[in-house]
C-alpha cells in the first residue's frame, strides 16, 4: 500500500494577487496502490516526500528545484477527495494565501503568537502630495524668464506620490 505518483492537472493551477495578497491554488491527482490508501496517506505522502505541510511558503514546482516562490503566501488548506469510481485516485487541492494573524482563527493565531516573527511581512499603501520646482520643458531645455535668467521663486507644481510601508516583527534589530 502506497502512494504511487503525485502529478498536476492540466490547467491544475491558479494565481490571483489583490491588494488582500498573492493566493495560489494547485490541483494535483495522486494515484494510490490499493483502495485501503486513504486521503491521510496521501497527506501524509505530501508532506514527507514535498514539505507540503500547513505554513509552507509558495514554490512551484513542488519537486525538484523551485522556479517560483512566494514568501508571502503559506500553505492553509489542502483538500483532498476522491477523483475516479475506482478509488485508486485522488484529486489534491492546495491553498496558498498570505497569514494574517489578527483575523486567522484557531493554530495559525497561536503560532504568531508563540512566533511573530514568522507571519509574513504587511504592506499598507499610502500616497503625499510633493511640490517640486519645474526648471526645464519636456525636451531638457532650461525654463528662463524674458531676461535669461532661471525664474525666481521658481515655477512649481504638485505631483502625487505613491508610499508603501512594509512592516514585519524582527527577533532583533541592529540599526547598522
Amino acid at each position: 500500500m502506497s502512494v504511487l505518483q503525485v502529478v498536476a492537472l492540466p490547467n491544475g493551477i491558479r494565481h490571483t494577487a489583490s491588494v488582500d495578497g498573492r493566493n495560489y491554488q494547485v490541483t494535483l491527482r495522486a494515484d494510490v496502490s490499493s483502495r485501503a490508501d486513504g486521503p491521510v496517506a496521501v497527506r501524509d505522502f505530501l508532506a514527507t516526500n514535498f514539505g507540503l505541510t500547513a505554513g509552507a511558503t509558495w514554490r512551484w514546482p513542488l519537486s525538484g528545484t523551485a522556479t517560483e516562490t512566494d514568501l508571502g503566501s503559506f500553505l492553509q488548506g489542502v483538500d483532498i477527495s476522491h477523483l475516479d469510481n475506482d478509488g485508486l485516485s485522488y484529486r489534491v487541492v492546495l491553498d496558498y494565501k498570505p497569514i494574517d494573524p489578527s483575523v486567522t482563527p484557531g493554530a495559525s493565531l497561536n503560532a504568531w503568537i508563540m512566533s511573530p516573527w514568522d507571519a509574513p511581512p504587511t504592506l499598507k499603501w499610502s500616497s503625499e502630495e510633493v511640490e517640486w520646482a519645474i526648471t526645464h520643458d519636456r525636451t531638457g531645455k532650461e525654463i528662463l524668464n524674458a531676461a535669461g535668467d532661471p525664474w525666481d521663486p521658481p515655477i512649481l507644481d504638485s505631483i502625487t506620490v505613491p508610499i508603501a510601508t512594509v512592516s514585519r516583527v524582527e527577533k532583533a534589530f541592529d540599526p547598522d
